[in-house]
């Protein structure tokens, strides 16, 4: 909560806005803009089919009038002069890849315009789980290589807001740290470790060991936790006016 708070705090919404929503993975994100622009309208913008069905049975717990549109894909998916009041998401880091940013970046400038309002809060791990618990010293030598493959993931996500600079906007950032502590379970090994998890797809190849390994240490940790740093940046920004 303190997070969404954050993320659409002193916005000087109207009723009329018209809201475009990145990244949304829950209703919860959209809470605000659905409140404050119910006569614009808010679009909701699903990565994929999941995400969309997930959405989907939130949309029950609304009132007709307050549901917003969903869409799936990319923002080709909306007609090409449709333009927003406000941009805004909380990004995570399958998003700060860099061709779905290059992708991205287009998009939102497409559906841009002068004076549009941009609010991007991104959510990034500064560790994978195999670096935490090296971090933590719960961590076998076996997964030394996994946490320097994990490394070599994390130093390529994008830091988009050099991006969006060159793309017109005039920005103000915010970051802050945050530990998480995520407790040792069957379910925090197969967030990271599940067939085709973004993490999974990630790291690619992990050797069967390697990996019975992480899962072992991972299902092992109790309440104690697994201590997790993640690096929140909020983005705001303006259109730049010729």
């Amino acid at each position: 909560q303190r997070l969404r708070e954050r993320l659409w705090r002193d916005i000087p919404w109207t009723r009329r806005d018209r809201v475009l929503l990145l990244g949304m993975r829950s209703l919860i994100w959209a809470i605000d803009p659905l409140r404050a622009a119910p006569e614009g309208g808010v679009t909701v913008l699903c990565d994929n089919e999941a995400d969309r069905n997930r959405l989907d049975a939130q949309l029950n717990l609304l009132e007709p009038e307050h549901r917003p549109q969903l869409l799936t894909g990319n923002l080709d998916a909306l007609p090409a002069s449709q333009a927003f009041d406000w941009i805004g998401g909380r990004l995570a880091a399958a998003d700060l890849q860099a061709p779905n940013w290059t992708t991205l970046l287009e998009g939102i400038n497409r559906h841009a315009q002068p004076t549009t309002g941009l609010r991007l809060l991104l959510s990034r791990a500064e560790l994978g789980p195999a670096g935490a618990l090296r971090q933590s010293g719960g961590a076998a030598e076996l997964l030394n290589p996994l946490v320097e493959q994990e490394q070599r993931w994390l130093e390529l996500q994008q830091r988009p807001e050099e991006l969006l600079a060159n793309a017109g906007w005039q920005l103000s950032c915010d970051a802050w740290l945050e530990h998480l502590t995520l407790p040792g379970s069957t379910d925090l090994a197969d967030r990271w470790l599940a067939e085709g998890s973004p993490y999974r797809q990630a790291m690619g190849e992990i050797k069967t060991e390697v990996l019975a390994e992480l899962r072992r240490t991972l299902n092992g940790l109790g309440d104690g936790g697994l201590r997790l740093p993640m690096r929140h940046q909020l983005i705001k920004g303006n259109q730049i006016k010729p």
